[in-house]
């Protein structure tokens, strides 16, 4: 084991207090330890207290603790002493396993007798110059944060000045603000340029024409990084009609600058590491999605792509038929035969009408009157209700007509007889017509 204690010299009094070491220990071997820590003095004039009375120290590993040393007693008007002390570092498994280092603590009393007749007589020359003698500004704190920036990016300046007018900040020797009151911040944004590794900022405080020294904080710059622009390189769904329950695969491809995606509206993270990957949709209709790709940046980078969802029965019609078809207008009736599977209950319409028919039969028939041309609709419900349908048109075919003669009508006139028949036909005539 090896043991280092710092700072090697501590001091503590009534407005000091200055008696926290830290207390580094190193195992040198190749096997671990639990090290207990112990202090002691040969005047035991201290005390300790260990941030771990014990720790545990791996092969080559380096632990760091503190350690606290507090003085037993103290006295008001005394002279300083010295009090050397030494911390040890045992191996709890192998007590020959052991290491120490060495301190100092400084006690110091409130008062000496010399020191408070000096004390008095500084304090009343200090009182009298203090009043005579006006006092510049100055600068409690300035810090800039954050500590490292890339270049462009802003930073955050802040300071405290109790005492002060107004005060005056430089960047690089350079004015970038002046501001009034005791305390502030200012943004700053920082230029970019290339080779520029860190700005040095300066503050001065000001007030009747005095100024203050100057304080100084260094600002570390990055260059900037350049993250390329998220791109989708390719979308592709392999079916953009299904039926719901089932999935569709996305097939998609980015660029490297992409660091995550989201398929939206399901909210659902895309491995940009990966090719494809299955989406099953929860509800029916024509269905939009979105596809959002990120960059290290957050800039974003989306398309857009549709599927349609359709709802199908389970049920499934085999057979619908109309017999004879089409139907004489002297019959007046035809037979309606169907077959389907997997149905809960059919329903045949006749122009909208509804027929009067076992529903619950997989396959049957029924004859009915046409007496016109009619539209016959088949559906079937599954055992969610879902419907499929199937129509049917049944013509009905009027009786022809007698066919038209070629000689035109005779119109008899007054007075005048005309008999009936074709020339050279022999036979009787009849009269039409009686002459006045």
């Amino acid at each position: 084991l090896s043991m280092e204690i710092s700072p090697k010299r501590g001091v503590v009094s009534a407005f000091t207090q200055q008696n926290v070491f830290e207390v580094s220990v190193v195992n040198l071997g190749n096997t671990a330890h639990t090290v207990r820590l112990q202090g002691n003095d040969p005047e035991d004039a201290l005390a300790f207290e260990f941030e771990q009375e014990q720790l545990t120290v791996g092969p080559g590993q380096q632990r760091e603790i503190e350690a606290v040393a507090i003085p037993t007693s103290s006295r008001v008007i005394s002279s300083g002493r010295l009090i050397g002390f030494t911390v040890t570092g045992r191996s709890v498994d192998i007590p020959t396993v052991v290491a120490s280092s060495q301190a100092q603590l400084e006690q110091r009393s409130i008062l000496s007798p010399a020191s408070l007749i000096v004390i008095l007589l500084f304090s009343l020359i200090g009182i009298l110059w203090y009043l005579n003698m006006p006092k510049p500004p100055t600068i409690a704190s300035f810090t800039v944060e954050p500590e490292a920036v890339e270049m462009g990016d802003p930073v955050v300046l802040r300071w405290q000045s109790p005492d002060a007018a107004n005060v005056q900040i430089k960047a690089d020797g350079e004015v970038i603000a002046e501001a009034s009151g005791r305390s502030g911040e200012y943004e700053y944004t920082t230029p970019i340029e290339l080779g520029k590794e860190r700005i040095v900022f300066e503050i001065v405080a000001e007030r009747n024409d005095r100024r203050s020294a100057p304080m100084h904080d260094t600002l570390r710059l990055r260059p900037k990084e350049v993250i390329p622009d998220p791109k989708i390189e390719s979308l592709s769904v392999d079916d953009r009609s299904i039926r719901l329950g089932d999935s569709f695969v996305l097939s998609y491809k980015f660029n490297e600058a992409v660091v995550r995606a989201i398929l939206s509206p399901d909210n659902v993270t895309l491995d940009p590491a990966l090719p494809n990957i299955s989406i099953t949709p929860k509800e029916a209709g024509s269905l939009t999605y979105t596809v959002t790709a990120y960059n290290k940046a957050n800039k974003t980078s989306a398309k857009t792509f549709s599927v349609r969802v359709v709802d199908v029965s389970d049920a499934k019609i085999i057979t619908f038929m109309a017999t004879p078809n089409p139907v004489r207008a002297e019959d007046g009736r035809v037979t309606l035969t169907w077959t389907v599977m997997r149905a809960a209950r059919v329903q045949i319409k006749a122009n909208g009408r509804l027929l009067n028919i076992d529903e619950t039969a997989f396959s049957g028939s029924v004859e009915v009157d046409i007496p016109s041309k009619t539209t016959y609709t088949l559906t079937a419900y599954d055992s969610n209700t879902r419907p499929t349908t199937q129509t049917l048109s049944v013509n009905v075919v009027q009786p022809p007509k007698p066919p038209p003669t070629d000689e035109p009508p005779v119109i008899p006139e007054e007075g005048v007889t005309t008999t009936t028949g074709g020339a050279g036909e022999t036979g009787g005539s009849s009269t039409s017509g009686t002459a006045r």
